[in-house]
C-alpha cells in the first residue's frame, strides 16, 4: 500500500500513455476479454533513479495485481553462484511469477545478463547456458496461459543481447525519463 497509484506519478506524457494502455489490457486479461498472452513483455529503459522499479510496482498495484520482483544480481547471491545455483533460481523466479497469477514479474538490472555478440570469448562458455535458459524461461512464461506480464529495467538497452529483445520476448523498449515540463511534474 505504500506504492503510489499511477495516476499519483509524475510521468512523461509518453510514458503516462504506455502506463494507461498497459493498465487497460490488464484489466481486459482481468476481465477475461485479453488473452493473456496478447500481452507485450517489455523494458523499463533510461537513467539511474528515474523510477522504473517504482513504475512497475505502482502498475500492478493498480491493475489489482501481485507484483514479483528480482534481479539478475539475486539469482547470483543465493546459492552457490554457480550454474546449477543460478538456474534453480532462474526457474524459481519464473515459477513465482506463474503461480501469483494474475501477476506483474519485474526483472532489474536486464543489462547483467550479457550480450552474446560482445562477449568475451573466456566467459562464453559460462554465460552461454544462462543466457540460453533465460530465453526459454521468458518462452515459458509466455506459453504459460497464465494472467502473468514480464517487464525489464535496465539504464543500457543498448547492451541487451538481441534475442532477449526480439519479439515475443522484452520486446517492447519504455524510456523512462524524468518529467519534463511543469505539468509532468504535478
Amino acid at each position: 500500500a505504500s506504492v503510489p497509484l499511477l495516476t499519483e506519478l509524475p510521468l512523461t506524457d509518453a510514458l503516462r500513455r504506455w502506463t494507461d494502455q498497459q493498465l487497460a489490457n490488464l484489466r481486459s486479461v482481468g476481465s477475461g476479454d485479453l488473452d493473456p498472452e496478447k500481452l507485450v513483455f517489455g523494458v523499463l529503459e533510461g537513467p539511474p533513479g528515474c523510477g522504473k522499479t517504482l513504475i512497475a510496482e505502482s502498475l500492478a498495484r493498480t491493475a489489482g495485481w501481485a507484483f514479483v520482483p528480482s534481479s539478475v544480481g539475486a539469482w547470483f547471491t543465493v546459492g552457490d553462484g554457480a550454474f546449477g545455483g543460478v538456474a534453480k533460481n532462474v526457474k524459481a523466479f519464473v515459477d513465482t511469477v506463474i503461480a501469483s497469477e494474475p501477476a506483474v514479474g519485474f526483472l532489474d538490472e536486464l543489462d547483467a545478463i550479457p550480450d552474446r555478440l560482445s562477449m568475451d570469448n573466456r566467459a562464453r562458455d559460462w554465460w552461454t547456458p544462462v543466457i540460453n535458459l533465460c530465453l526459454t524461461e521468458v518462452d515459458r512464461l509466455r506459453r504459460s496461459g497464465k494472467r502473468v506480464m514480464l517487464l525489464g529495467a535496465t539504464n543500457y538497452h543498448d547492451r541487451l543481447d538481441a534475442a532477449l529483445i526480439r519479439p515475443g520476448r522484452l520486446q517492447q523498449r519504455i524510456p523512462v525519463l524524468p518529467p519534463a515540463t511543469e505539468a509532468e511534474v504535478e
